[in-house]
């Protein structure tokens, strides 16, 4: 339930930030390297 929540957290971060390419996995890992390889957009 923790970890649905997580990724819950990350899309809002991820609208937040306005990355347009985002990952559709749902597991902590390929969010979060979703995350830090776009940063620079």
């Amino acid at each position: 339930m923790g970890g649905a929540a997580t990724v819950v957290c990350l899309q809002q971060l991820k609208s937040l930030l306005g990355l347009e390419h985002f990952t559709h996995a749902a597991d902590l890992v390929s969010v979060m390297r979703s995350v830090f390889t776009q940063t620079h957009q």
